[in-house]
C-alpha cells in the first residue's frame, strides 16, 4: 500500500487492524463470562443481598489473596460488558471516600442459580470445551456430504442432547 497520499489509505488500514483484532480477541469477553459464571460472581452478589466491594467478593468466593487483581479485570471487562454495575458505598467509618462496589444488573440477573429465568445452563453448554472445539472442525463440516450439525460432526451428539446431558449432570452441582 501507498501511504504518501492524504493518510485515508493508513486510516483504512489502522481501522481495519481495530476491527480485525476485535473480532480475534472478542473470545475474551465470553471466557471472562464463563469463569464469572462457573465462580459463582452474580450469585455472591444476590446472596449478599447488595453490591459488594472487591475484597467482599474475593472473600465471598475463597479467592486466593493473589487472584484479587484478576478479579478486579475480569470485572473490570464484565463491568465494560453490561454485566455487572460499579457504585460506590459508604466507608464504615463514615470520613473517607466510599469503596468502589459490585452490583448485579438485569444479564447478570439471568446467572442466578435457583431462578426460573437462570441461564447459567445455556452460557456452560454454550462455552463448554467441546462446544468451542466444534469449530476447529468447520471446514471438514463445510465439505463432507451429510446433513448435520456443526455440532453433530464434531462430537456425534446434538447440541441439544449434549445441554441436557451436561445440566442434568451438573445440577447438583449449580
Amino acid at each position: 500500500m501507498d501511504f504518501s497520499g492524504n493518510g485515508t489509505e493508513e486510516s483504512e488500514l489502522y481501522h481495519a487492524q481495530v476491527h480485525l483484532y476485535k473480532h480475534v480477541y472478542n473470545w475474551v469477553s465470553s471466557m471472562a463470562l464463563k469463569s464469572a459464571m462457573e465462580l459463582g460472581v452474580a450469585d455472591a452478589i444476590h446472596n449478599h443481598g447488595k453490591p459488594m466491594t472487591l475484597s467482599e467478593l474475593a472473600t465471598a468466593l475463597k479467592l486466593h489473596p493473589s487472584k484479587v487483581g484478576v478479579l478486579h479485570r475480569f470485572l473490570r471487562l464484565l463491568t465494560h460488558n453490561g454485566f455487572f454495575t460499579k457504585t460506590k458505598v459508604p466507608s464504615e467509618n463514615g470520613e473517607e471516600e466510599g469503596e468502589i462496589a459490585y452490583a448485579l444488573t438485569p444479564p447478570s440477573k439471568l446467572l442466578i442459580r435457583g431462578k426460573s429465568t437462570c441461564l447459567a445452563p445455556i452460557v456452560k453448554g454454550a462455552l463448554h470445551s467441546s462446544s468451542l472445539d466444534m469449530w476447529q472442525s468447520s471446514k471438514k463440516w463445510f465439505t463432507e456430504n451429510k446433513e448435520q450439525t456443526l455440532y453433530e460432526s464434531a462430537t456425534r451428539e446434538s447440541f441439544w442432547d449434549f445441554l441436557n446431558k451436561t445440566t442434568e449432570s451438573d445440577t447438583l452441582t449449580m
